[in-house]
């Protein structure tokens, strides 16, 4: 392996190492880095989490957070240029870098204007949210497609029908099995789950109809939802209103390391989400054990216990066949951080600069 240091542009990143509910896929993706490539140096750049200017070390790497603070206007501006100034400080001291920006945004934008100024190897990973149509941060970085990842076949396949544009590569999301509980195979208590922000995107108001479906033939039907979001109030007031207030709970945010625990005591996991790029949470619910419900595929091929469907009656049909067997428990690993850290790596290897 060829020495090098990669820099990582990020929105935010954990301050602590405990903070493991702060955009977990970018952690997992830098510790597998981390974990698989001893000898590439990682600086992790937080453009606007931590909310204050500070450098510090987290899990042995470098982590230097801007403190945008999500600031617009002028002040997002000065924030581009820190981390600019902040840029080519590393790269006089190290002479060479990677760059790899997370968000087609406010980091895509310092990464190709840097990169190509300095002739450096870089690539912008499209994570789901960015591929949509309102993205205004695409006519400024007017992106070359042979530097686009997208997570996932569906964000390849939107960000080209929006812009008209392919990225070149995938890359997916993945997840850490070593961080996972051991497998449960007995009673689980929980009958269906879901996580996620309490917000429009992830549409709870679908997920409540769907159990209130289920509740006719599971009059006794036990659901969770942990996550907090301005629809929560709203997502309570339903609930009350459906009478499902024995049968559906809202438990408010979780840890991490508590969410796998419930996923580990969970038979059915529902993820009603109107547009994702490579949920994790998915991920994490199938390699719990769960079988999980969704809007969208994983990836273009099939992932085992893992349903797609797109109506409440084909969702209601098929949890109650679940729900009315005994269920087979078992591990689905749809894809290892661990690969994707080696696909990253092999991509930046292969390449030539700015190709």
């Amino acid at each position: 392996m060829i020495q090098n240091t990669l820099v990582i542009l990020s929105p935010g990143f954990p301050r602590f190492e405990t903070e493991t509910n702060c955009l977990p896929t970018v952690q997992q993706f830098v510790l597998s880095i981390k974990n698989n490539y001893p000898k590439i140096k990682i600086v992790v750049f937080a453009f606007n989490y931590p909310f204050y200017k500070t450098e510090y070390t987290w899990n042995g790497i470098d982590v230097i957070a801007l403190g945008g603070k999500n600031k617009p206007g002028v002040w997002r501006f000065f924030n581009l240029v820190k981390a600019y100034k902040k840029l080519n400080c590393i790269y006089k001291a190290q002479g060479s870098l990677w760059v790899l920006s997370f968000w087609l945004t406010e980091c895509s934008l310092v990464a190709k204007f840097f990169c190509e100024r300095k002739n450096l190897k870089y690539f912008m990973w499209l994570q789901g949210q960015d591929a949509k149509k309102q993205n205004q941060y695409i006519k400024r970085i007017k992106p070359n497609p042979n530097k686009l990842i997208a997570i996932s076949d569906f964000i390849q396949e939107e960000f080209s029908k929006n812009y008209n544009l392919k990225p070149e590569h995938v890359i997916e999301n993945g997840i850490n099995p070593l961080i996972f509980n051991d497998l449960n195979t007995n009673t689980r208590e929980i009958d269906v789950l879901g996580v996620g922000s309490l917000t429009a995107n992830k549409n709870y108001k679908f997920f409540v109809e769907i159990v209130y479906e289920l509740r006719k033939t599971y009059p006794a039907i036990k659901t969770l939802i942990a996550g907090e979001g301005e629809q929560k109030k709203e997502l309570q007031d339903l609930i009350d209103k459906l009478d499902l207030s024995k049968n559906i709970a809202l438990i408010g945010f979780r840890s991490h390391e508590e969410i796998l625990t419930l996923m580990s005591n969970t038979k059915l996991f529902l993820h009603t989400s109107l547009f994702e790029g490579t949920p994790a949470v998915v991920m994490e619910a199938l390699y719990s054990g769960c079988f999980a419900f969704g809007t969208q595929k994983l990836a273009n091929r099939k992932t085992e216990n893992h349903f797609v469907y797109t109506n409440k009656i084909d969702f209601v049909t098929a949890m109650n066949l679940c729900l009315s067997k005994p269920l087979n428990y078992r591990c689905v690993l749809a894809n290892a951080m661990d690969e994707s850290a080696k696909k990253m790596i092999d991509l930046f290897l292969s390449t030539t600069k700015n190709a």
